[in-house]
Protein backbone atom coordinates (compact mmCIF):
# COMPACT_ATOMS: atom_id res chain seq x y z
CA UNK A 1 0.00 0.00 0.00
CA UNK A 2 0.93 3.29 -1.40
CA UNK A 3 0.70 6.78 0.91
CA UNK A 4 -0.16 9.82 -1.21
CA UNK A 5 1.21 12.03 0.99
CA UNK A 6 4.32 13.61 0.17
CA UNK A 7 7.53 12.35 1.57
CA UNK A 8 9.25 14.96 4.42
CA UNK A 9 11.88 16.46 2.59
CA UNK A 10 9.10 17.56 0.12
CA UNK A 11 6.78 18.71 2.46
CA UNK A 12 9.69 20.84 4.19
CA UNK A 13 10.99 22.14 0.97
CA UNK A 14 6.84 23.37 0.41
CA UNK A 15 6.72 24.92 3.33
CA UNK A 16 9.96 27.19 2.91
CA UNK A 17 8.86 28.41 0.18
CA UNK A 18 7.80 32.43 -0.01
CA UNK A 19 4.73 33.63 -0.30
CA UNK A 20 2.19 35.79 0.49
CA UNK A 21 5.96 38.67 -0.51
CA UNK A 22 3.62 41.54 -2.43
CA UNK A 23 0.64 41.90 -0.04
CA UNK A 24 0.61 45.97 0.45
CA UNK A 25 1.23 47.54 3.98
CA UNK A 26 -2.02 48.91 5.43
CA UNK A 27 -1.88 52.16 4.42
CA UNK A 28 -4.93 54.18 6.15
CA UNK A 29 -5.96 53.93 10.08
CA UNK A 30 -8.75 54.70 11.92
CA UNK A 31 -8.82 56.02 15.56
CA UNK A 32 -8.93 52.65 17.20
CA UNK A 33 -6.41 51.05 15.35
CA UNK A 34 -3.85 54.01 15.69
CA UNK A 35 -4.68 53.42 19.99
CA UNK A 36 -4.78 49.52 19.49
CA UNK A 37 -1.26 49.88 17.25
CA UNK A 38 0.87 52.67 18.76
CA UNK A 39 -0.73 53.57 21.95
CA UNK A 40 -2.18 56.78 23.58
CA UNK A 41 -6.08 57.42 23.90
CA UNK A 42 -8.30 57.74 21.50
CA UNK A 43 -8.76 61.33 22.55
CA UNK A 44 -4.93 62.16 22.11
CA UNK A 45 -5.17 61.03 18.81
CA UNK A 46 -8.35 63.18 17.93
CA UNK A 47 -6.49 66.17 19.47
CA UNK A 48 -3.89 65.61 17.46
CA UNK A 49 -6.27 65.79 14.33
CA UNK A 50 -8.57 68.61 15.43
CA UNK A 51 -5.14 71.05 16.11
CA UNK A 52 -4.07 70.42 12.66
CA UNK A 53 -0.88 68.03 13.76
CA UNK A 54 -1.70 65.07 12.07
CA UNK A 55 -3.62 65.60 8.71
CA UNK A 56 -6.57 62.84 8.35
CA UNK A 57 -8.53 61.53 4.96
CA UNK A 58 -12.76 61.55 5.89
CA UNK A 59 -14.58 58.62 4.37
CA UNK A 60 -18.01 59.74 5.66
CA UNK A 61 -17.96 60.17 9.41
CA UNK A 62 -14.63 58.25 10.33
CA UNK A 63 -10.81 60.17 10.29
CA UNK A 64 -8.48 57.73 8.60
CA UNK A 65 -4.91 58.54 8.97
CA UNK A 66 -2.28 57.63 6.41
CA UNK A 67 0.55 55.99 7.83
CA UNK A 68 2.70 58.24 6.41
CA UNK A 69 1.77 60.83 8.45
CA UNK A 70 1.77 59.01 11.06
CA UNK A 71 5.65 58.41 11.04
CA UNK A 72 6.29 61.88 10.33
CA UNK A 73 4.33 62.90 13.52
CA UNK A 74 6.69 60.60 14.86
CA UNK A 75 9.84 61.75 13.34
CA UNK A 76 8.52 65.31 14.39
CA UNK A 77 7.39 64.68 18.63
CA UNK A 78 10.52 62.63 19.21
CA UNK A 79 12.72 64.22 22.26
CA UNK A 80 16.42 63.87 22.48
CA UNK A 81 18.41 64.56 25.71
Amino acid sequence: MTSNRPKYTEAKQAVAKPCAQNVPKKRLYSIKELTREIGATDWFWRSQVWDGQLPYVQVGRKMLIDSNDVESFIQRNKNTN
